[in-house]
């Protein structure tokens, strides 16, 4: 009996560790690109790559190390690196996986910081596991894309006819509304659509082109089979591609006349929205001209208090202008002061005569900004949704990134376009030499102009920025963050400081056998000694604030800079040096 017990317990170990043996199997990650195409130009549609990685895990088979590099027509382009930090797992000590981001971000720019030439780029990701160290890799290709084909429009025949019946109404259209489509180059994957619009501002015709433009776009007049009523109306053509590149043009003055025969006299201009403040509006300046048999002595500027256009009915008559002084006429020549917002008609007098029409737009655009947060952690994508609403289409928007230091605001970025994004996406880069640090204050400055040569600028509630530690240098398992010395200077921390505090306290706990060490800049020009014992007393409070948190005493050191004048030294050893800020490093304790 004996021999047969210890027998058993042999054979129930045996089993269990014959199964684990053969029970293996490789995780499977996966590149997934949001999109294939972007486009880095600062127009806030598509301005960075947004990488999705997709893990499967394997079994008993973990992934130790990982590498995404970047490959351009020229070579390598940038490298990505896990973070080599060590983290708490559990009751039995440290973690040594290396996890995967879920996203990797790539803003078509070189480790330089230098913007990329339009192009093929190639992602490639080489993973390596436990087991006997095999590599595996997956790869992507994605293409930057920052021009679009350049196209002009000129209107060949602004009007179709409309003759009078014998009953008091009016015919069918006659004859075609004529636009000419200059496309100076062509490239696949860009669509085009034109629209007819009518004076609300609502399509009443649509068409689509893939790839190329018809030379010319004709318009008889008809919508969805019926007349099209007297008025005015104007062609929008808009182009776009798979990259987030978009463009828009427009011909304003197109006539449906209530006539028998082509107007001998016309007037003619290329402006539709103005703005009675300014002799001109952004987009097209406001130069009234003339073409016919003979020119008219006079003209007549009607406001439209109905919706008709042809006769009198619905219109009130504002002033007479005699033409006999000259050949162009502007806004403030044109309007009265104190002009009512509203439709205007320009018309020579005289018979067989085509007038003009005019939006004169006397309010500024209304903005808002949406942000996605009050606060924002470096490396990660804040969004930003701008507003815009006005009697006037947009003629041109920015949207600036400022940061504040005292009383100074600076730039670090800038979005801009004629075109608004529904949302804007920022992943923390800059225009600048300017790495965003901790306890910074940001604003966002919306900026549009509308058609007419109104501009608003609003400005946004300040975003506070949080800590987030990066490696020291590449494939460094210490850490550093900087942080903005603005919360620290008082006698006592403000509430922004002692929140920074917490969130450092919060990253060290996270991590296992870290050291804290502070350090302190301070420059006030000319009072070095005073200096050095401003950094030294601020470093001590900040190490005090974390050991109060829960640091042990043993675990955070601190040490007063002073100022370093080697700031603008870009190759100097110190060069990394910022002055007027607080560093935090996290070294691991070997």
């Amino acid at each position: 009996m004996k021999s047969l017990k210890s027998f058993s317990f042999f054979f129930v170990l045996l089993i269990p560790l014959t199964v684990e043996a053969v029970s293996r199997s490789f995780p499977v990650v996966q590149l997934r690109p949001l999109y294939s195409r972007f486009s880095p130009d600062g127009d806030g549609v598509q301005d960075f790559l947004s990488v999705e990685v997709n893990v499967k895990s394997g079994r008993n088979i973990e992934i130790t190390d990982w590498q995404l590099s970047i490959y351009g027509p020229s070579g390598l382009v940038r490298t990505y690196t896990p973070d080599r930090r060590i983290r708490k797992s559990g009751f039995f000590g440290s973690s040594k996986a290396t996890p995967l981001p879920a996203f990797f971000y790539w803003n078509g720019r070189d480790e330089k910081g230098q913007r990329q030439a339009d192009g093929r780029y190639r992602l490639e990701l080489r993973v390596t596991h436990d087991y006997n160290a095999i590599e595996r890799f997956s790869s992507k290709e994605v293409w930057i894309e920052t021009t679009l084909p350049e196209v002009q429009l000129s209107p060949a025949r602004l009007y179709v006819l409309r003759p009078a019946l014998a009953d008091g109404k009016i015919g069918q259209p006659t004859g075609e509304i004529l636009i000419d489509q200059t496309q100076k180059r062509s490239r696949p994957n860009v669509s085009y659509t034109g629209r007819i619009v009518n004076t609300e501002g609502k399509a009443v015709e649509t068409r689509h082109w893939k790839d190329t433009l018809p030379p010319r776009v004709a318009w008889n007049g008809m919508i969805g089979g019926d007349p099209a009523p007297v008025g005015v109306y104007r062609y929008e053509l808009e182009w776009r591609d798979m990259a987030g590149n978009r463009r828009a043009v427009a011909v304003h003055q197109l006539l449906v006349l209530a006539a028998a025969r082509p107007p001998a006299n016309m007037l003619f201009t290329e402006a539709y929205y103005v703005n009675p403040a300014s002799m001109y509006a952004p987009a097209k300046s406001l130069s009234v001209g003339f073409t016919g048999v003979s020119r008219p002595s006079s003209l007549l500027l009607r406001l439209r208090e109905g919706s008709t256009f042809g006769g009198s009915a619905g219109w009130k008559s504002i002033r007479s202008l005699n033409t006999t002084a000259g050949a162009n006429l502007t806004a403030l020549s044109i309007f009265p002061e104190n002009s009512l917002p509203g439709l205007y008609e320009l018309r020579p007098t005289g018979d067989s005569v085509a007038p003009v029409y005019l939006m004169l737009d006397t309010k500024r655009p209304e903005l808002s900004l949406n942000l996605s947060s009050s606060r924002y952690r470096p490396g990660e994508v804040f969004r930003i949704r701008p507003t815009y609403k006005d009697a006037s289409p947009l003629y041109q928007y920015r949207l600036r990134l400022l940061v504040v230091t005292g009383k100074e605001r600076s730039m670090l970025r800038e979005w801009k376009g004629d075109l608004l994004p529904d949302e804007i996406q920022w992943n923390g880069d800059t225009d600048v030499d300017h790495d965003i640090a901790a306890g910074e204050e940001l604003l966002f400055e919306f900026e549009a102009t509308d058609a007419a040569g109104h501009t608003t600028v609003l400005r946004s509630s300040p975003v506070r920025t949080d800590v987030r530690f990066a490696a020291r240098e590449r494939d460094s398992i210490d850490l550093i963050a900087d942080l903005s010395l603005t919360d620290f200077a008082a006698d006592s921390f403000a509430s922004e400081a002692n929140t920074l505090i917490e969130q450092i306290y919060r990253e060290w706990s996270d991590l296992d056998g870290y050291s804290v060490r502070v350090r302190v800049f301070v420059s006030f020009q000319g009072e070095e000694e005073e200096n050095l014992l401003r950094s030294e007393a601020l470093a001590r409070r900040i190490r005090d604030a974390l050991v109060q948190k829960g640091i042990p005493d043993k675990s955070v050191v601190f040490r007063g800079e002073g100022e370093t004048d080697l700031v603008s030294e870009a190759a100097d050893e110190y060069s990394e040096y910022r002055n007027n800020r607080v560093r935090v490093e996290l070294l691991h304790k070997p």
